[in-house]
């Protein structure tokens, strides 16, 4: 249980930070930034041509998909999916993931390692590549969430050079070889796609692996219940939405859209039976360890 002074305490910490929100108020947004970036405004142009034209079911491919979350999303949002395919290292999160999408109508096929896919070699293999196109695409969107460790700044011995770093310049090598095979095969749009990682500096060398693309930033607090600040390279523009700026007070009132029913928020603070206080947490779940 927590003590009142440490509730009261997180209380100031989370108002503080809702300070700091408004004082952001005008500065130029994030999500706006990225419409300087010609290369995105490309991508916008061509994604509102093809907007509507989509007669079929998607097929997927989900990188990095741990227990299968952007899949989830995209279920939420009722968008028709004709296959998925999950490729995950972790064989629990494969397990978890097998669970959560378990006779939804949807085929879902799982590869353990994304060298299956890409290949063990810098650039991608393009048998690889043709191999998995021919058997479950051709695909119109790809998720990734690859490998953060070695750019986050809480690794105080990050390596952008060792190889559990080079999975996120290699999603974007890779979704340009889809494009690549899939348009000599007929397909007539380049596929959507969605890349997330942390925020780091010095990201240039990355934007480049996604055709000089360059991350947009957002925040999960300006969204959602929980804080999480990310980069996200994607080919899909960003309308304007409504954001929830309260960090600190009411924060459970509107998510009844978001959360399903019988579930809260990770960090509400009670200190007494007739009032609570609450916090937006920084994550849903979060551990310090592994299970192997």
């Amino acid at each position: 249980e927590c003590s009142l002074d440490l509730i009261k305490q997180k209380y100031k910490n989370a108002k503080r930070e809702e300070s700091k929100v408004a004082n952001e108020v005008y500065l130029a947004a994030e999500d706006s930034k990225i419409y300087n970036c010609p290369v995105y405004v490309a991508h916008c142009k061509e994604f509102r041509r093809r907007k509507g034209t989509q007669t079929t079911p998607l097929r997927v491919l989900e990188l990095f998909s741990g227990i299968g979350s952007g899949t989830l999303a995209l279920k939420k949002l009722r968008i028709p999916l004709h296959t998925v395919v999950h490729c995950d290292h972790d064989p629990i999160a494969n397990e978890v993931c097998q669970f959560n999408h378990q006779r939804d109508g949807i085929k879902h096929v799982y590869i353990d390692t994304f060298e299956e896919i890409y290949g063990e070699r810098s650039e991608p293999d393009d048998d690889k590549v043709a191999k998995l196109v021919e058997n479950y695409g051709p695909f119109d969107l790809v998720l990734a969430g690859a490998p953060c460790s070695n750019y986050s700044g809480l690794n105080a011995k990050r390596d952008a050079s060792c190889a559990n770093a080079q999975y996120l310049p290699n999603v974007g090598k890779l979704i340009t070889k889809l494009n690549n095979i899939q348009k000599t095969r007929g397909m007539k749009h380049g596929v959507l796609f969605l890349s997330e990682n942390v925020v780091f500096n010095d990201y240039d060398d990355i934007s480049k692996c996604y055709g000089n693309l360059e991350p947009i930033r957002l925040d999960a607090k300006d969204f959602s219940p929980c804080k999480r600040s990310r980069f996200y390279w994607c080919n899909i523009p960003l309308d304007n939405v409504e954001k929830y700026t309260s960090v600190a007070s009411e924060v459970s009132a509107d998510y009844d859209g978001i959360l399903d029913p019988g579930y809260g928020l990770v960090e509400r603070l009670t200190y007494d039976d007739s009032a609570h206080l609450t916090v937006k947490a920084n994550t849903f779940l979060a551990s310090l360890t592994k299970i192997d």
